[in-house]
């Protein structure tokens, strides 16, 4: 559902070739989602990673997605994990690439891709 979802709202990007030869990317309707790359290809990637953050952080925070063509995703029950300590770094990181994430990257906004 959730990919879906994200392939609906990829199809309502609006590109704009900006003075500096960079590409801008956004989606109506998705506030603070956009990105800012050399290519259009790049920029549609970071687009898309931009947007499933987005989407992350606005299900944590236990809020709204805008609907895209009659298709809405939403929080219906919140479960939450109980964990005695917090995770060391390293555990984090071993877990992120056992899921298949690379990185951590240094710099740039996503250690992770």
């Amino acid at each position: 559902m959730i990919f879906e979802y994200c392939q609906k709202a990829i199809e309502k990007v609006e590109y704009k070739k900006l003075d500096d030869g960079t590409w801008f990317s956004e989606i109506p309707g998705f506030k603070g989602v956009w990105a800012n790359a050399g290519t259009v290809e790049d920029c549609r990637k970071e687009l898309i990673t931009v947007l499933e953050e987005w989407i992350i952080l606005k299900f944590r925070h236990v809020e709204t997605v805008p609907e895209v063509d009659g298709l809405s995703v939403q929080i219906t029950r919140v479960a939450v994990a109980r964990t005695k300590m917090p995770i060391a770094r390293r555990e984090l990181i071993r877990k992120f690439k056992n899921l298949g994430f690379n990185g951590p990257y240094s710099g740039g906004r996503h250690q992770f891709r």
